[in-house]
């Protein structure tokens, strides 16, 4: 009977048992009247230090924590840290406003218009220094709360019919609306924005994002055995990290989001494969279908009270439902509701914790980087090389929780491989001065045919050529500088009138001369780029003659390759169906191309949508040199 306690009756968890007694017995000894039940709590719970004590002893923080209470979220353990996150902020700015009066008043004593200048001075020191603000954030949320204080005052006031505190209050909140921003906003919004501008975004390495996740996929199968083989508290708590980095790192989740998925929201969780409407299933593709018997899913609060889904690999569904097998044994109690369980308390694990830890043990590269915020903004990134259309964003940003402005403005990066490529290429059409060419093209629908880049030009020239440049012997260079990409691009009038020269025939070979008697044969044995400009500059009568030097293959060694010559149905055809884009003068691009092609079909069968840009590219270089000569 010596140890017995008439308090004992008390319903008092064992395992929370000195936690419990503590705050029984501090809301004991300490009377906090105007405080409600969530701050009570919170001030028996909170680090017994200075900052502390002034909050329990100012009746009108105790008031503020009362309204946030109400205020914040739907879940008591976020509410908790909240309330007293804001509380502890304001008994800091009220320990330097000591420093600075000398004194110990209240906050009451310092919502009033004579003691505004002080408070100013007290909010910059608060932030860091008195000269230059180094956290602007803090800055920034004493600004709103000193207007919440002011206006808590102010509304006791009205309650007591205290005049003068009313007077008191409303002075103060007129005279922080008219100088608080050229006071301290400005000066801090600067500071955010500048900060922000010179900060590198670095986003993971597609590298350290693949080993972390076999990392965590070897790890969580380890896990799961050692739990089913031995169900302690540390193997559960080791298995309940690797899913929750898993299912975070997967689903790109905010880390708030995973870490606080109910118990209730993964046993109830419908059979989805069942569930889903047989008209939609028969219009899946096999992957899909596939994806929708491996995968499941679980739906949990998000931000702004969403309701976002948490998908579910295959590899870590055993390891799930182990966990939730096991939690009686592993000492979780029934009271908490949090799939990913503290063992011994009624708190949930932080996945922010747990990835810090993870991806230092897993040997990355560069392991800070593989952080919620950073991995959502490298899935809205590197998503945008796949050329989602609008519904399929709506998809994503519906998954990763947020709206689809958002998304753009915020997450959406623009990587220096897409400035580099997509935007580039834009800049070039620009400098080029001929926009009016991509008129109805996309950025990926541009090539480099159809923007000079002065680095490459001479390459992708060479490349066209082939051997034909050989063939040309000196005067490729001549031909070259005229800007025609073609080595007999030059001859292209030489047929278009029929006052023109006999036309050279085949082209000679070994000591053969390259001015033969070949006027009847020639139709018979055209070759190469010659007889492939005759035939469309025989459409084109605006063309006049412009004979050049006939190669032989003597002057390089190598006959030249040959190539089949267009017949007049082709390059009718090519007229026919290419007709706008040669009138705007512009070289079509493959989608153009090969709309022709289908379009003129059978005419175009033999040639490719290279072939059909060529053809239009030398039918618009004999335009230009006729308009050039009138």
């Amino acid at each position: 009977m010596k140890y017995y306690c008439i308090a004992k009756e008390s319903e008092i968890d064992t395992e929370d048992s000195f936690r419990n007694v503590k705050l029984e017995s501090c809301l004991l000894m300490n009377d906090f009247a105007e405080a409600s039940p969530l701050v009570k709590t919170v001030l028996v719970g909170m680090k017994q230090d200075k900052i502390s004590q002034v909050v329990k002893q100012d009746p009108l923080i105790i008031q503020l924590g009362n309204a946030h209470s109400r205020t914040f979220g739907m879940d008591p353990q976020r509410r908790r840290h909240y309330v007293a996150q804001e509380m502890r902020l304001v008994a800091r700015l009220m320990i330097n406003l000591h420093e600075i009066t000398q004194s110990n008043a209240l906050v009451d004593d310092f919502i009033e218009p004579q003691k505004f200048d002080t408070v100013v001075r007290g909010v910059r020191l608060t932030s860091g220094q008195t000269d230059e603000i180094e956290r602007p954030s803090v800055a920034l949320k004493l600004g709103h709360t000193l207007s919440k204080l002011a206006a808590i005052k102010r509304c006791s006031a009205l309650r007591r019919g205290d005049k003068k505190a009313e007077q008191e209050a409303k002075c103060f909140l007129k005279l922080k609306e008219a100088e608080w921003a050229e006071q301290i906003s400005s000066e801090v919004l600067g500071k955010i924005s500048q900060r922000k501008y010179n900060k590198v975004t670095e986003l993971p390495e597609s590298d350290d994002v693949k080993m972390f996740t076999s990392f965590l996929q070897e790890n969580i199968e380890k896990a799961t055995v050692n739990l089913e083989q031995r169900a302690s508290a540390v193997n559960f708590r080791r298995c309940s990290e690797l899913v929750l980095a898993r299912l975070t790192t997967f689903n790109k989740r905010r880390t708030g989001e995973t870490e606080q998925l109910a118990l209730k929201s993964y046993t109830s969780r419908p059979n989805w494969d069942a569930a889903s409407i047989s008209d939609i299933k028969q219009y899946l593709t096999p992957l899909e279908r596939h994806l929708m018997q491996e995968l499941d899913m679980v739906y949990t609060r998000g931000k702004r009270g969403r309701k976002v889904p948490i998908l579910i690999p295959a590899e870590t569904k055993a390891a799930m439902d182990q966990l939730t097998t096991c939690r009686d044994v592993c000492g979780v109690p029934k009271e908490n509701p949090y799939f990913f369980a503290r063992p011994g308390c009624n708190t949930n694990l932080r996945a922010c914790d747990s990835l810090r830890e993870l991806t230092k043990e897993a040997n990355l590269q560069k392991p800070h980087l593989i952080r919620t915020t950073k991995m959502r903004k490298y899935t809205a990134t590197v998503s945008q090389i796949l050329n989602l259309k609008d519904s399929q964003l709506d998809w994503l940003a519906d998954h990763l929780g947020h709206s689809i402005n958002v998304h753009r403005d915020y997450y959406r990066l623009s990587a220096p491989t897409i400035e580099l490529t997509k935007v580039a290429k834009l800049m070039l059409a620009i400098d080029s001065g001929n926009v009016g060419k991509f008129v109805g093209k996309s950025l990926d629908e541009i090539d480099l045919d159809d923007i000079p880049v002065p680095d490459m030009d001479s390459d992708t020239e060479e490349a066209q050529v082939g051997t034909s440049e050989a063939a040309a012997g000196s005067t490729t260079h001549t031909r070259k500088k005229r800007g025609t990409g073609d080595v007999t691009d030059v001859r292209a009038s030489a047929v278009s009138s029929p006052m023109q020269s006999p036309e050279p025939g085949p082209r000679p070979t070994g000591e053969s001369n390259a001015a033969g008697s070949t006027t009847h044969t020639r139709k018979k044995q055209r070759t190469g780029d010659v007889t492939d400009v005759r035939a469309s500059a025989v459409s084109s009568p605006m063309q006049s003659p412009e004979p050049g030097p006939r190669p032989t293959g003597k002057s390089n060694g190598t006959a030249p390759k040959s190539r089949r010559p267009w017949s007049k149905s082709e390059t009718s055809a090519v007229w026919t169906g290419l007709h706008e884009i040669i009138k705007c003068h512009r070289v079509p691009g493959k989608s153009e191309c090969e709309a022709c092609m289908e379009k003129m079909h059978p005419a175009l069968n033999q040639r490719s949508w290279r072939d059909v840009k060529y053809k239009v590219k030398t039918i618009l270089c004999g335009i230009e040199r006729d308009k050039e000569k009138n």
